[in-house]
């Protein structure tokens, strides 16, 4: 690369490169399209001063990004290992980040063709085995802290590794690619139970344990798991039967309608909404305006998925949330989670109290 410092490099979901391209345009309209391929996308940007390491990119669909350093090549995976030590044996970091540009997520994969790429583990033992023994303490795939400055090893290509750095700032930003790292329990009722999770840490949510939540589309109860183990107290709205692990929580009451079906008075205790329906947007949009706006309702924040139908939908996006913000919820950031699929997840706050995207947690994840 001859330009170093002048690249930046994007982390995405496969197949959705194409509405990523369309935002960065709005985003960063001095960075041109480098190379690219499925989930890994670089721009270059002409500029006489190096790009921060902090990058601050306005596009929804952005799993992590940072500054490009250098591409790596290699016939064996232990001569990739070596030539990636090299290649950074001048630089300062805290955390080293080794994650693939597609990844294989733990209880599921996100979308088209995330089992593909090189894996992660092999690369972590050539890493490791290659390691010099003057950075031997380095933190390798831990969780950064905000502010520490992180290495990344991207595995992109089959004998073809890229290096970058990123600073450590908002919550996804401190995950190995961007993917949070929990596991999923043994007896984890679906893989809505990990979008669930992903949304709460990343959105910083501000809930207290004894808070009541609704939400609608709750069958068949994996979300509801996640929020129960938060503490909430849980009201799932939806005419579909729930899981009985779910229906027998002390903390969980069912209400088999659909959400347009709910009396508006019986949202009057909740803080939070949370819906995740398989609908149009147009659609989760109607029924969370005709509930939040009513009189007697005092929802504080919201957790929401829009399904896209088509990536062409996404297009719509900006309109969406300008739709939210008129409901009185003055801060509203969207982001397509790491366990989403065609589909965004919105969290949005009516209070500037509520607003955690770009600091600390409140408890670790």
């Amino acid at each position: 690369m001859n330009d170093p410092g002048q690249f930046f490099f994007v982390a995405c979901q496969g197949g959705s490169e194409n509405v990523c391209k369309s935002q960065m345009q709005s985003a960063r309209p001095d960075a041109r399209l480098a190379f690219s391929r499925p989930g890994f996308l670089t721009y270059k940007v002409e500029s006489p001063n190096p790009l921060p390491e902090d990058l601050q990119l306005k596009n929804a669909f952005v799993r992590t990004a940072g500054v490009c350093l250098q591409r790596v090549d290699g016939k064996s995976i232990d001569e990739l290992a070596s030539s990636f030590w090299e290649a950074v044996k001048d630089q300062r970091w805290r955390q080293l980040h080794v994650w693939s540009r597609l990844p294989e997520l733990a209880g599921g994969k996100p979308g088209s063709g995330s089992s593909r790429g090189p894996a992660v583990e092999p690369a972590l033992a050539a890493l490791t085995g290659n390691r010099p023994p003057e950075i031997a303490a380095v933190s390798i795939n831990g969780v950064a802290a905000p502010g520490e400055r992180v290495l990344n090893c991207i595995l992109v290509d089959d004998g073809q590794w890229w290096v970058g750095v990123h600073r450590a700032a908002a919550t996804p930003t401190r995950w190995p690619g961007g993917v949070p790292p929990f596991q999923p329990p043994e007896q984890m009722i679906s893989r809505a139970y990990l979008k669930m999770r992903e949304a709460l840490a990343w959105s910083q949510m501000p809930i207290a344990s004894g808070d009541i939540c609704f939400e609608i589309g709750s069958s068949p109860g994996g979300a509801a798991q996640a929020l129960l183990e938060a503490g909430l107290q849980v009201i799932g709205v939806d005419p579909a039967e729930m899981d009985e692990r779910v229906m027998q929580h002390e903390s969980f009451s069912h209400i088999r309608k659909r959400g347009r079906d709910v009396k508006r008075r019986d949202f009057a205790a909740a803080k939070w909404l949370v819906v995740d329906s398989n609908v149009a947007p147009e659609q989760t949009l109607d029924t969370v305006r005709d509930i939040v706006t009513h009189d007697s309702v005092r929802i504080r924040g919201m957790l929401l998925t829009l399904k896209f139908p088509k990536w062409s939908a996404a297009g719509a996006l900006d309109d969406y949330l300008a739709r939210i913000r008129e409901w009185g919820f003055q801060h509203v950031k969207p982001r397509q989670l790491a366990y989403n699929r065609q589909e965004v997840c919105v969290a949005a706050f009516k209070n500037r109290s509520m607003r955690r995207f770009a600091g600390g947690q409140r408890k670790k994840h």
